[in-house]
């Protein structure tokens, strides 16, 4: 989503929906309280990997890299998720037969890359313990989301930002994009960039580790084959929370594309793959999951991202997560 200018920059509208971000902040401690006081034990370590700010920022491509890091590390990964988008409420383990109206698109496509047990439900402790229930093995579960849900324990938090909008006004809902207030990334060990070097943050803060986002050959959602690019436009398709970092991308790339973006998690309807007959579209991965096993009247080609850090980023994120989570006895 696109901030609002006040969100952005300090304004007159800022300054008057102050006191209602005060009556937010209270509220969401009053909660935030209650959620301690039924903070329950796990048998296995919880990785939460969330956001302060409103907006993409580059969560799911982060948890399906550090999925395949924590692989290599000899971890069994897991993974649960609210299931945002989806009708699905209870603890559900997704199967191959699940679908994105079911369990939401983040989730799903998870499932998909990565190969691991993903487990989604509005409460995420209950989760947590129906995904253990049916796979024991599990050594590690990273939560999607959850820096707020002070119920579910975590041996370490991972917070993400998106470099180029940073904090704005830094303030808190209403009158700004803030979820809590900036001083709780003095909390948090490890903060994520997307795309640029982050300012603004408190000067005690951990230093940003910045995650660059490449794009990958686009691939038929169908066939798997792959597309050569060409001088011919295409419409490029995108419903995530920063749709413009999608198309700038692909603009760099040198594509040349028709913009049609969506509103994040938005599926398309049937009027609009009506109106996409017979054209070539491509679409990010998230656009993709909600589209398989449909019959569609174009050619959908997935995009995938491609996640990459600095070395040095990359071995103080793994030492940062190797050092909270628990040793064998």
């Amino acid at each position: 989503m696109s901030w609002p200018v006040f969100w952005q920059r300090n304004t007159t509208l800022s300054y008057v929906l102050s006191p209602l971000s005060s009556l937010y902040l209270w509220l969401s401690r009053r909660h935030q309280q209650r959620l301690l006081r039924r903070r329950e034990a796990l048998p296995v370590p919880v990785i939460v990997v969330g956001n302060l700010v409103v907006g993409g920022t580059g969560k799911t491509p982060f948890i399906q890299w550090l999925a395949e890091q924590l692989k290599t590390q000899g971890e069994r990964p897991a993974i649960v998720s609210r299931g945002y988008g989806g009708r699905l409420t209870e603890p559900t383990v997704l199967t191959p037969d699940h679908r994105a109206e079911d369990v939401g698109d983040e989730p799903l496509l998870l499932a998909q890359a990565t190969g691991v047990p993903v487990c989604i439900g509005q409460d995420r402790v209950a989760a947590v313990q129906w995904l253990l229930h049916h796979h024991a093995d599990v050594t590690v579960v990273l939560s999607d989301d959850g820096l707020q849900h002070l119920r579910l324990p975590r041996e370490l938090e991972i917070c993400l930002f998106d470099g180029a909008a940073g904090v704005g006004n830094a303030r808190v809902l209403p009158a700004g994009p803030l979820r809590e207030p900036l001083s709780r990334v003095q909390q948090i060990p490890l903060i994520i960039s997307k795309g640029k070097p982050l300012a603004g943050l408190p000067a005690n803060a951990a230093v940003p580790r910045v995650m660059h986002l490449g794009l990958g050959q686009p691939k038929h959602v169908v066939t798997g084959v792959e597309l050569v690019q060409t001088k011919d436009s295409v419409i490029a398709l995108c419903g995530i929370g920063q749709p413009n970092s999608f198309f700038n991308a692909l603009r760099a790339q040198g594509w040349r594309f028709t913009e049609m973006p969506l509103r994040d998690h938005q599926p398309l309807s049937a009027q609009q793959m009506r109106a996409l007959t017979g054209q070539t579209v491509l679409m990010t991965s998230k656009d993709a999951v909600k589209l398989k096993n449909q019959t569609l009247p174009f050619d959908a080609y997935e995009v995938p991202l491609q996640v990459s850090f600095s070395a040095t980023d990359e071995r103080t994120i793994l030492k940062t997560i190797t050092e909270h989570l628990p040793r064998p006895q």
